[in-house]
């Protein structure tokens, strides 16, 4: 789950800044890439949302015959604005994962974000997306390592990667 509205993310990185091996250094960096983002995505899109189902992607999906026929995995099902499903579909593409967080992928690069994009083009015309996305990985991150309880020099640096460039770029 995304710890949005802001507030519930700002107590994960204080949580973080607690934790052996999280310097102040990567703190401090972490917290001005919220502080620039976060005035993208606005408290009350979660107050006022939709109902996203919060970790959409291909294993998540039921099809028979060719046709989508349940979604699965509900647990994170919240309100929040649509764009916020995008906050789970990149976490495990192989793509991204490849390249790591050196450079942006391309969303017209991934298959399940050229599908999504078929079959619902209004949840990419969003302003400022490829922002707000980068919003959602980060907290999606921080939320993991809080979840786990101990931080590794992996977890780390594939943090401080996603700070300094977002996962993918929208057009």
């Amino acid at each position: 789950m995304v710890p949005l509205p802001a507030w519930r993310l700002l107590s994960l990185v204080d949580w973080l800044e607690e934790q052996l091996g999280m310097g102040n250094d990567l703190a401090g960096r972490v917290r001005a890439r919220i502080a620039e983002l976060r005035p993208l995505v606005s408290d009350a899109e979660f107050e006022d949302g939709v109902a996203v189902h919060g970790d959409a992607s291909f294993a998540n999906v039921l099809w028979h015959q060719g046709r989508l026929v349940a979604l699965l995995d509900l647990e994170w099902a919240r309100l929040g604005p649509p764009d916020l499903e995008f906050a789970t579909i990149g976490g495990g593409d192989a793509d991204i994962q490849v390249r790591g967080f050196t450079s942006a992928v391309s969303a017209s690069e991934l298959p399940l974000l050229t599908w999504l994009r078929d079959g619902y083009p209004e949840l990419f015309e969003r302003r400022h997306l490829t922002e707000r996305v980068w919003l959602y990985d980060i907290c999606f991150r921080i939320r993991q390592m809080c979840a786990w309880g101990r931080l590794d020099p992996r977890s780390l640096q594939d943090l401080a990667d996603l700070i300094m460039h977002p996962g993918v770029r929208f057009p």
